[in-house]
This record gives C-alpha cells, structure tokens and sequence, in this order.
C-alpha cells in the first residue's frame, strides 16, 4: 500500500492534512466493501511524511533560537543558556524533573539533496542546463556584436553575472541559486506570524522556473516578538 500512499500523498499536496485522511478513510472503506477478506490499509499523513523524507533524504533539521530572533543556538552560541543581546534565557521555566522546552526554534530545510533530486532524471537534468547554454550563447552574441546585447531578456544579460561568469567565479557545471525571504501572515486577524526563505533555481528556463514544483523551500522561523508602543 505503500506506493498507493505515495500517489495518494503528492495527489494532495495543495490541500490539508484532513484531506489526505479523509481520501484514506474512504478509499479503505470502499476496498473492504468490494474485497472484505483482503487488508487495505494507507499509511497515515504522518507516517507518509516520514516515508517520503526517507526516501527522498530530504529532511526538515529544528534548532532552538533566541526568543527575539536575535541568535540559533549553533555554531559558537551551542552552549550559551541565554541570549548574549536580549539575555532572554534558552529555555522556558519548567517544573524540576520535566524536560526542557526551548523557548523558540526554527527549520531548516537543507539544500543539498533537493538540489541533487533535479539531476536522478534525463528529463530535468536537461532542464538544468539552461543556464550553461543561453551563457554560452550570450557570449557569444558579445563578441559577434561588440559587445551589445540586442535583447534583455533575463538575469543572465545583467553585467554582475557576466562578470562573474568571464572571471571564472561561475563556471558551466556550477548551480546559481537566488534567495528570497519574506514574512508569512498564517492568520487573517493578526500580524505576520512568521518568516519563510525558498530558493529559486536560476539554472531552469524562466517558463519553469517560478513553477512550484521548482521553488524549493528552505526555512521558516516565528516572527519576532511584538513590543508595544505608546
């Protein structure tokens, strides 16, 4: 049932979890229905969430952060108990004998194997080398026109790129990325509640480019905390 699951799950994937259940539900009843001897049963939302990170390796890393989202607790910070700007401590008060509660944490969506998932197809492997053959072209078009650009079309006519590219800092077989962060509004009566980061692939063609499918997330930690004024 596990590939059902999967199909079921990425079938769902614009709705809520409720969604996916109630499908399952359903579709469970209407099998024992048809087949009564025979055990049907889907994985669970929470159960396929797992399935899916292990299969794909993409897994989504939380680490405890400042209260006021003024430092993560990693790297040089790892053993501070509070914050060295705000001094807001790590960790809420807790009764003694019960487990520490971080205060505040954020996800982290790591890159790399997302990244790497673009290249395990002919198909989007293609795609991918969009970018390394309109550079090409474009150089190309420089030297034949003296260097003008008749038509500006995309990123990669802007001066910065160029520049990097005939420096040597970007190379054919490298991936360009571009970062974008905004803040997140979760509730109609109240203020952005959080902040998410995606990473757009600037390798693919602009018609595929901003697809959903290609705009892959990256992070997404609470708003900071809101201080009354006068």
């Amino acid at each position: 049932m596990i590939l059902t699951s999967i199909e079921l799950f990425l079938d769902t994937t614009t709705a809520s979890q409720n969604v996916y259940e109630n499908v399952c539900a359903t579709l469970t009843q209407h099998m024992q229905r048809i087949n009564p001897g025979v055990e049907f049963e889907l994985l669970s939302h929470y159960r396929m969430q797992g399935t899916i990170a292990e299969l794909t390796g993409i897994y989504s890393m939380m680490h405890d952060m400042c209260l006021n989202t003024c430092i993560a607790y990693m790297g040089p910070f790892s053993d501070f108990a509070s914050c060295p700007k705000c001094k807001e401590p790590q960790y809420k008060i807790t009764p003694p004998g019960r487990e520490r509660q971080p205060q505040c944490q954020f996800h982290t969506i790591p890159l790399g194997p997302q990244l790497q998932a673009l290249w395990r197809s002919p198909e989007t492997a293609k795609k991918m080398r969009h970018r390394s053959q309109e550079t090409k072209r474009i150089l190309e078009e420089l030297e034949r026109d003296g260097n003008r650009i008749k038509e500006w079309e995309d990123i990669y006519h802007g001066t910065a790129y160029l520049d990097a590219v005939c420096a040597g800092n970007i190379k054919h077989d490298n991936m360009v990325l571009l970062m974008s962060i905004n803040g997140a509004q979760l509730y109609q009566s109240k203020q952005s509640d959080c902040w998410i980061y995606i990473w757009v692939i600037l390798d693919l063609a602009l018609d595929v480019r901003y697809k959903k499918g290609h705009v892959f997330p990256g992070g997404l930690y609470s708003w900071p905390q809101q201080t009354e004024t006068s």
